[in-house]
């Protein structure tokens, strides 16, 4: 087709045209052909493609390595999953166990170092000129035995003077002249002590008691603290009944005061199982 043949095709506007036999250029060779081309194009093909046998083989065969690499790698894995989980149980059982031994070694240094406040009862004789007791007095003293100081004391101390103690009798306290109580003091230095309002007996009660006709008790209880922040308040209750005896010795009388413990007495956990 010449240039200017085709100059002309491709200025025509492009309307759609019915499809228009195609003819062959090499028919009539010698005139002008014309070419009508239709809109729709399809295209049908198949495409093979071919992978070498050797290249097959050579990736079975590392697939054949991976894999027992890959299981290696996965017991490998777990094993060490494993190993985590024992190690982390193995340190809570040894935090568990340090816990314990600090809170053992924390219990034995208060119990060896914490205050003891225990009361003592000490006697002190009056005689007359006839070198005969004149009377007696009964002091209660309240002794802190530990290494360090004992807190916020409080207690009280009661007298009963009878011919018996009823039954079921529980050592309540008393108001007025029967209770005495401890000097205040809210602070026991270590190997320190208070003491109480002195019983004072005279020489008919001293015969009473001897003689068995009456009994003398003497009852209280003591509250404090140590300086350990995580131990609860102590509590020491105690209660005696006064003996006296009298005896000779060269022409000499005689009078001994002792006291001896009654079933009310108990220190910390034993006075909760009263």
């Amino acid at each position: 087709m010449k240039r200017k043949d085709r100059r002309a095709i491709s200025s025509q506007p492009s309307t759609p045209q019915s499809p228009q036999p195609y003819t062959s250029p090499n028919q009539d060779s010698g005139q002008e052909q014309q070419r009508y081309i239709r809109g729709d194009v399809h295209v049908r093909g198949e495409i093979e493609a071919y992978v070498p046998e050797g290249f097959i083989q050579q990736y079975k065969a590392a697939r054949n390595e991976q894999t027992p690499r890959d299981n290696a790698r996965f017991y490998v894995e777990c094993a060490t999953l494993g190993i985590v989980f024992i190690y982390a149980g193995l340190t809570a059982i040894q935090a568990r166990q340090s816990i314990k031994a600090t809170d053992i070694a924390r219990e034995s240094l208060e119990s060896v170092q914490r205050a003891f406040v225990d009361p003592t009862v000490s006697f002190d004789s009056t005689l007359n000129p006839q070198k005969t007791l004149a009377s007696e007095m009964i002091i209660i003293h309240l002794e802190n035995s530990g290494s360090t100081p004992a807190k916020v004391l409080k207690s009280r101390s009661n007298i009963a003077f009878v011919t018996e103690l009823p039954n079921g009798f529980n050592f309540p306290d008393v108001l007025g002249n029967d209770s005495h109580p401890i000097v205040p003091s809210t602070y026991i230095a270590p190997k320190a002590n208070v003491t109480s309002t002195p019983v004072i007996l005279d020489q008919g009660q001293i015969d009473l008691i001897v003689s068995g006709k009456m009994h003398l008790y003497l009852w209280g209880w003591i509250r404090y603290r140590d300086v350990f922040s995580k131990t609860e308040e102590h509590i020491t209750r105690y209660s005696y009944e006064i003996k006296a005896v009298r005896s000779k010795s060269e022409g000499v009388e005689y009078i001994t005061f002792g006291g001896i413990a009654q079933r009310y007495a108990c220190a910390d956990e034993q006075c909760k199982n009263q």
